[in-house]
């Protein structure tokens, strides 16, 4: 199985395998596409003091052995990861069943560093 990770950053570029370095800094792990990922988007600073940044999260199901029962694909979304203070982590599950179809997860949204993920 698959599976791929996009992040539309605010910019409107986007961070996946096949583009994985942002203009802003962001990165995406290497590709796993013959066994169990994990795939990490990562950006150290997501958003200015004084902006307002969103961010899409999507999975897309690139090709699957498991054409009668589905790929099950297990979103974590952590904000200000490191920062004990601040840190939240948000867990999505999602279940794709076709090649090539894809589901936005979350929005998350930076509000002059305060963070808020939003379910799709």
């Amino acid at each position: 199985t698959d599976v791929e990770l996009y992040v539309q950053e605010p910019s409107g570029e986007t961070c996946n395998t096949f583009h994985n370095k942002t203009v802003s800094g962001g990165m995406m792990s290497r590709n796993f596409s013959r066994g169990y990922g994990p795939q990490e988007y990562v950006l150290r600073q997501a958003v200015s003091s004084t902006d307002t940044s969103t961010f899409k999260v999507t999975v897309k199901l690139f090709s699957s052995m498991q054409k009668w029962t589905g790929t099950t694909i297990f979103v974590n979304i952590y904000t200000y990861f490191g920062n004990p203070d601040k840190e939240q982590q948000t867990n999505y599950t999602v279940r794709l069943d076709n090649d090539k179809q894809e589901q936005l997860v979350a929005t998350v949204q930076f509000l002059h560093n305060l963070s808020s993920v939003l379910s799709s």
